[in-house]
């Protein structure tokens, strides 16, 4: 889950007391997203979205695609939904343009959740999984 996202949604759900708690700061200076609230989703490690590429390719795979799995209607999912039963042609253009325009940099930080393509080319003898290399 990119950061930006998530220290808004802190922010929304805690106000204030996301600051005096640290929590944003911790978000922003390592990535990492903490909750003891009984019923909470307990934490993760958050990434910044030009990390992610790397992070694969270091680990042996070719990136084909960075999509922003909700892309820009990540923040209106109800809103959406709602379309969805009120104008199902609205509702279903406005899929097409969030899918054609998933791939797009400039969204990837503030989606939900991003999903990478790749692929893992096949290990020859001698060659170590995680590189390819021998």
């Amino acid at each position: 889950m990119p950061r930006y996202m998530r220290l808004v949604s802190t922010v929304l759900e805690r106000g204030s007391a996301a600051f005096t708690t640290g929590a944003v700061d911790l978000i922003l200076d390592e990535g990492r997203y903490d909750d003891a609230r009984p019923g909470r989703f307990t934490g993760g490690y958050l990434t910044r979205p030009d990390h992610v590429t790397s992070f694969f390719e270091d680990h042996g795979f070719r990136v084909r695609r960075l999509l922003a799995s909700q892309g820009i209607l990540s923040w209106a999912q109800p809103e959406v939904a709602a379309l969805a039963q009120r104008d199902p042609d609205a509702y279903q253009r406005l899929l097409d343009i969030a899918y054609r325009t998933a791939d797009d940099p400039s969204i990837h930080g503030m989606s939900g959740h991003l999903l990478v393509i790749a692929e893992r080319p096949a290990v020859q003898a001698g060659e170590t999984p995680a590189t390819g290399r021998a």
